[in-house]
């Protein structure tokens, strides 16, 4: 298993005033940073798959992450911005 980790402050930006903070993720939908999640883990067969799933469910919100890591067969750990995370059945240890 290879993993993909992205952070909502790993490259941030504020545009327009304070209340606009912008990561390196953008929403195609809004133009925007997600607003949703922290962080996003993903863990597939391959490093590539799991850093581009990375971005593609921090767009997502936590329910759309977990419906995407059974759709792709891959795992994966949201984390929201008042750090509860869920993660998919495959890493339900705790």
């Amino acid at each position: 298993m290879e993993c993909g980790w992205k952070p909502h402050l790993q490259h941030s930006f504020i545009i327009w005033g304070p209340d606009l903070k912008h990561h390196h993720i953008f929403d195609p939908r809004t133009g925007y940073s997600p607003t949703d999640l922290a962080s996003v883990t993903v863990l597939a067969d391959h490093c590539a798959t799991a850093d581009a799933l990375t971005k593609v469910m921090f767009v997502a919100d936590m329910q759309g992450a977990l419906g995407l890591a059974k759709a792709w067969d891959v795992e994966v750990v949201p984390v929201d911005k008042a750090r509860h995370l869920k993660t998919s059945p495959g890493l339900a240890v705790w």
